[in-house]
């Protein structure tokens, strides 16, 4: 995908929204049959869930609008705290949950091409435009970045605690490099 001439530009697209822990996570049978919560470690993992959510609103990223790779569960969970449905791209694997997507967000999404052919041949058919992955980076993602770091390009980010410590600072040498980072579908256009 190439930028327009005069522009260069930069695409992350972050595999979901972080969810917050559930309680029931962290409960275990215990010696007679009893229920027992381990809230050390559900503290611990609450604390863990604040500092990635931390990497999403710092100020020098505020301004960055990512765009959420998602499939139908992850639409459902989260489709009241998502503010642009336009940056919404569809990763599913069957025709029942692409049906569940289009129900929500009619055709105003992507289609993200993986190793599904019906899930390709589907979005072909219903006329949804769709993105193959390319540059995906499954960890350290600053370093990963660098190397493919060029006008237009589109980096696809596995969601793991080490790529979203490093979130921040691969927006800022980007920024740093002379690109913005834009919508997909003002990337597209």
């Amino acid at each position: 995908i190439q930028a327009k001439a005069h522009e260069t530009f930069m695409q992350i697209l972050e595999m979901q929204i972080p969810t917050p822990p559930s309680k029931l996570d962290f409960v275990y049978p215990g010696e007679n049959g009893e229920k027992i919560f381990d809230e050390l470690a559900y503290d611990n993992a609450i604390k863990q869930y604040n500092k990635n959510i931390e990497n999403y609103g710092n100020a020098e990223t505020n301004d960055i609008e990512l765009n959420l790779l998602m499939n139908f569960n992850n639409l459902r969970n989260e489709i009241d705290n998502i503010d642009n449905h336009s940056n919404i791209l569809f990763k599913g694997k069957n025709k029942e949950e692409l049906n569940d997507f289009i129900g929500i967000l009619h055709n105003e999404f992507y289609c993200v091409k993986n190793s599904e052919q019906d899930i390709i041949e589907m979005c072909k058919n219903k006329k949804i435009n769709s993105i193959n992955i390319i540059n995906y980076v499954s960890d350290n993602l600053l370093s990963n970045t660098k190397k493919i770091l060029d006008k237009g390009v589109i980096i696809f980010i596995k969601e793991t605690n080490s790529n979203l410590n490093e979130l921040s600072s691969t927006i800022k040498y980007i920024k740093s490099r002379g690109y913005n980072i834009v919508s997909i579908n003002e990337l597209l256009s």
